[in-house]
């Protein structure tokens, strides 16, 4: 996110060409920008979708510890 914001910044200053190459260019990195941002956006929806993978008791055996997803079940193992 730093650098495409320096680059913005520094399109906006006096050059050759009017900037023709960096104006693009500032397009590009916003382009990135925006693509990074959804997919953080993706990762933090699944995320909060399938659930943390932690250790945790199991409901059949409160001895032994498992790994796994303990909020990705279905309604009828909560009743």
């Amino acid at each position: 996110v730093l650098i495409p914001a320096i680059h913005i910044q520094a399109t906006g200053r006096q050059g050759c060409c009017n900037n023709r190459c960096g104006m693009f260019l500032s397009i590009i990195f916003a382009a990135i920008g925006v693509a990074g941002s959804l997919y953080g956006f993706v990762v933090s929806i699944v995320g909060m979708v399938k659930g943390p993978v932690c250790q945790y008791r199991a409901l059949q055996n409160f001895t032994q510890l498992k790994w796994g997803r303990p909020f990705n079940s279905e309604l009828k193992d909560f009743r």
